[in-house]
């Protein structure tokens, strides 16, 4: 499988940072307030997810599918308004997560993306939408950790970025060494892999605290 897919797309990194990194103390220490509000979003995502699924379970499955699309629309049009060229709901996140490690961070922004997808997927979900959480849950991180870049780390654009990516995802799948993997495979960036470790063991603890 990975032998076709690199014949098809290459071997460049899935998500591209801007520059290559160095590891320094000072990200370390700032991926431990980051881990601990991906934990707290993490906690906040699945619990509206089974609170929607919960106050929708009277409704037949088609008509709460309707529910979730009708939902769904109404929160893509803010998105289109801001950034009509990005998918904010549709597609894996990929885009997003490259969006916001490609570009200036944009601490309003990024909060509005963050809401988004968060609304979004806990809808989806919630109505009986059949999909992942994986690729969800690294993109509302990195809509955080982006928000954490632009507020900390202006000049170092896609750092936090990352590290937010990981961590939410660890939090909300239940697992610590298996994003911090898929940074390192994703980016090609090794000195990340110590801050995300330290990000994602804060925020899997916060979300384990907050079930």
């Amino acid at each position: 499988g990975y032998l076709v897919f690199a014949a098809m797309v290459g071997h460049y990194p899935l998500l591209a940072l801007p520059r290559a990194y160095t590891l320094r103390w000072q990200e370390v220490w700032m991926a431990l307030p980051l881990g601990i509000a991906c934990g707290l979003v993490s906690s906040f995502f699945a619990g509206a997810t089974a609170a929607i699924r919960r106050r929708l379970a009277w409704i037949p499955l088609r008509w709460r599918g309707l529910v979730g699309g009708l939902g769904l629309a109404l929160l893509m049009i803010p998105g289109h308004y801001l950034a009509p060229h990005l998918p904010t709901l549709r597609g894996s996140g990929v885009a997003m997560v490259n969006h916001l490690i490609q570009t200036p961070a944009d601490l309003r922004m990024a909060l509005i993306f963050l809401g988004i997808k968060v609304i979004g997927t806990a809808l989806t979900l919630g109505c009986g939408g059949i999909g992942g959480t994986w690729l969800p849950a690294v993109c509302m991180g990195a809509c955080l950790g982006s928000a954490f870049d632009a507020a900390w780390l202006p000049g170092y654009p896609g750092l936090l970025t990352m590290l937010g990516a990981t961590a939410l995802a660890g939090a909300f799948n239940g697992t610590i060494l298996v994003p911090v993997v898929f940074l390192a495979e994703t980016t090609a960036q090794a000195p990340l892999v110590v801050p995300a470790l330290g990000a994602t063991t804060v925020a899997y603890l916060v979300a384990r605290e907050g079930e």
